[in-house]
């Protein structure tokens, strides 16, 4: 099927002037081109939440080396203007990162398709849940210091998360 149709392109183009050589060849280059940017930006899907469970996986690996930081997230609450306790840079390195993919989420490849795929989505969400409620000092700290983030990010906390 595809040789009767290399030989006719072949006749057609033998039989055409170098003008309508060219436009075809401009217009292969065109779609090629086009299926290249599509297929790089399908690709940027995978270096997302690549990169967004890379950092999750940093910020685990710290927060198991920094001493003291599971009894602050979990027993104390965010005091402003008092000194930072162990774990507070983790509580706002959470923060941050369900901020960012939050975004991401909302992020969408040609129109048509999110960044991040909905099963790693629902992932994220749950772990927003699960450490806003564990860990008082997250929680507290994002109440008191909420300006800190995007307001689009701050409604979908209180309405999704809390």
């Amino acid at each position: 099927m595809i040789e009767p149709f290399l030989k006719g392109l072949l006749q057609a183009l033998s039989a055409a002037g170098p003008l309508e050589t060219v436009k075809l060849v401009v217009s292969i280059l065109g779609l090629l081109g086009l299926l290249g940017l599509v297929a790089t930006l399908i690709s940027m899907r995978a270096s997302v939440c690549n990169q967004i469970y890379a950092r999750w996986q940093a910020l685990l690996f710290k927060y198991g080396d920094t001493a003291g930081a599971h009894q602050t997230l979990s027993e104390k609450r965010y005091e402003p203007g008092i000194s930072r306790p162990a774990g507070h840079h983790i509580a706002v390195a959470y923060l941050n990162l369900f901020e960012e993919a939050f975004h991401y989420r909302n992020s969408r490849i040609l129109i048509f398709w999110h960044l991040l795929p909905k099963p790693f989505w629902v992932s994220i969400e749950n772990s927003m849940r699960k450490q806003f409620k564990q860990y008082p000092y997250l929680q507290s700290l994002w109440v008191a210091e909420h300006s800190s983030w995007s307001e689009d990010f701050n409604a979908f906390v209180r309405l999704k998360i809390l």
